[in-house]
């Protein structure tokens, strides 16, 4: 994206938000870099703090991140927040000038200059697969069709659930729009109608909030629940204090959009539900409240390292077993010690030997537990494999990444059913969620033919 950038300059009263004569503006480009991440490169130096000799930073101030303003050349706003330098090439000294590159944390378009602490009173967020794994049974917004073929089409807003978490409230919803689209052949204008499927936040927070904290977690609930690398694909909020109708922004942050044929349609295609750990649908039929189970992950998962680290143990596990590395194990174990540590938090833990933490975990699963260790009897015994992979010896039979694999497929059901409970999910529940799930079931009986086999 071609435009004009400056360093963004708030304070000033006399600025208003609106171009600040006394920040230079540089021509420069904002590009997407490797790793979903956003690089702003200025021709010419947006400030004048200057380099250490061997191209390092310079003094403490300049490596802080500051906020850029700038228009594209349509004379969109455009905010990047969290930015910091980290380049500067000076030209040689009979040519004036020089560039920099900046790494940018958020991305922001809308109806104004904004800053990392800005305040928006609501913002509404969505991530791949949440619209499917929400409205999964559900029925579409057409009504009914009549005699004439005619449709009646229901575009209102519908709440999906809520609840408080601290000052905010958090909502799901589902809304309808039309797309208007070219006209065709027909005599009359075409359109087509959207599922849009949102988590709402409404109160009085920060855009550095909203990227750091609502997103993360909300992404993370979703790759949860669906059992999918789920990413945000879209973040709209709207400005605290200014004015009616408030201004919108939307709020873009270093993660592109996964885009995965496999999973468009999945609501409407009578696909199986077990596509997903489990649905919202489920959570209904076992008269569980949707909303007080995300109450209970933001307090259990978002705010508890301990658990966060099984969370994001499972992620590891599925990118390492999809490429079919043994140290999926060590994920694997690594959580279990992480909830061990948790349950038994005045005991030596280090000291415990991982035989005992997995029989714990297997213990507090009840049923579940018991049919993975039936399906794997060799699960307890995991901990010599784990000395072999961390230590990077050869492999000591032609088994032992089987062996791997099935330890660490078996302590991924158990970390997903420690984790419903964790999230207030009764036991009972739990396990009938999880023996609900046809992927279980088949990755059960290939444990099942694998230890056969081993």
């Amino acid at each position: 994206m071609l435009g004009q950038w400056w360093i963004a300059n708030p304070d000033d009263a006399t600025d208003e938000y609106e171009h600040p004569e006394s920040s230079q503006r540089l021509p420069g480009v904002l590009r997407e870099v490797p790793g979903n991440k956003f690089a702003l490169e200025t021709i010419g130096f947006l400030n004048d703090h200057p380099f250490k000799t061997g191209g390092t930073l310079g003094p403490a101030s300049s490596q802080s991140t500051v906020d850029i303003w700038g228009t594209d050349r349509g004379g969109r706003y455009i905010s990047l927040l969290n930015c910091l330098r980290t380049q500067r090439t000076i030209c040689f000294p009979h040519i004036e000038g020089g560039h920099e590159d900046w790494g940018v944390g958020w991305h922001v378009e809308g109806d104004a200059w904004v800053t990392s602490d800005e305040k928006c009173h609501r913002a509404w967020i969505r991530t791949d697969d949440l619209k499917d794994w929400a409205l999964y049974r559900r029925p579409d917004n057409v009504i009914a069709n009549d005699t004439r073929d005619t449709a009646t089409i229901d575009l209102r807003e519908e709440t999906l659930g809520t609840a408080t978490v601290g000052d905010l409230s958090v909502s799901l919803i589902r809304k309808g729009s039309i797309n208007h689209l070219a006209r065709g052949d027909t005599h009359g204008p075409q359109f087509s109608v959207a599922n849009n499927v949102n988590w709402r936040v409404d109160g009085t927070l920060t855009l550095k909030e909203v990227a750091d904290d609502w997103a993360t977690g909300i992404e993370w609930f979703t790759r949860f629940m669906t059992m999918e690398p789920s990413v945000i694909s879209g973040i709209d909020c709207s400005l605290a204090d200014s004015g009616k109708p408030p201004r919108q922004v939307a709020l873009t942050i270093p993660r592109l959009p996964r885009r995965h044929d496999a999973t468009q349609g999945r609501a409407h295609a009578g696909s199986s539900p077990h596509d997903y750990l489990t649905t919202l649908d489920a959570f209904e039929r076992h008269d569980i409240d949707l909303m007080t189970v995300f109450v209970g992950y933001w307090d259990e998962v978002v705010t508890r390292e301990l658990y966060t680290a099984m969370a994001l143990h499972l992620e590891s596990q599925d990118r390492l077993m999809n490429r079919g590395s043994d140290s999926a194990l060590l994920n694997a174990i690594r959580s279990v010690e992480a909830q061990y540590a948790v349950n038994n938090p005045n005991q030596p833990v280090e000291k415990v030997p991982v035989k005992d933490k997995i029989n714990d975990a297997i213990n507090r699963a009840g049923g579940i537990g018991s049919q993975i260790l039936a399906a794997c009897p060799t699960l307890s015994n995991v901990g010599a494999l784990r000395r072999d992979v961390a230590h990077g010896r050869g492999r000591v039979s032609s088994d032992f990444g089987l062996k791997c694999t099935a330890g660490a497929v078996s302590i991924q059901w158990l970390q997903r059913l420690h984790l419903l409970i964790a999230m207030g999910v009764e036991e009972p529940v739990a396990n009938a969620v999880i023996r609900e799930n046809g992927r279980f079931s088949g990755e059960l009986e290939l444990l099942r033919t694998w230890s056969a086999e081993l």
